[in-house]
């Protein structure tokens, strides 16, 4: 699990035999939904799930999870200034409670001084059924 949002299943074995692997899923309140293909959703899990091997590397956002994502799958961002002036969305995958929640850090990633100085901005978000 990475930051407790993104479950990440490498593959840890030769996999140029077969389509799929297993993973293990732990018990939770809702769906894991498959970040490169948003139609897989895991529902029910508790235990080792068969996943299809991918050219990426599966990464599942947990229930209940909101993080910020930036689209640069068109290779554009190769600077700083190029990063600073790209969208930031967010995606959130309620639990069975209809609740998401994360938070965001943003700053300018220039300098040191902006952290000392506390020039950046942080966000808490949550958010609930009907409320978007």
């Amino acid at each position: 699990m990475f930051a407790g949002s993104l479950k990440v299943s490498p593959i840890v074995s030769d996999a140029s035999q077969s389509s799929t692997f297993k993973s293990y899923f732990p018990s939770a309140q809702g769906a894991w939904v498959n970040m490169a293909d948003w139609s897989e959703i895991i529902t029910g899990a508790d235990g080792l799930v068969d996943l299809q091997v991918r050219d990426t590397v599966n990464a599942h956002l947990a229930p209940g999870a909101l993080i910020p994502f930036q689209d640069n799958s068109d290779m554009s961002l190769l600077t700083t200034a190029a990063v600073l002036n790209k969208s930031i969305t967010l995606i959130a995958n309620r639990d069975t409670n209809g609740q998401a929640g994360g938070s965001l850090f943003l700053d300018q990633g220039i300098s040191q001084s902006e952290l000392n100085n506390r020039l950046w901005e942080y966000y808490v978000v949550q958010v609930q059924a009907n409320s978007i």
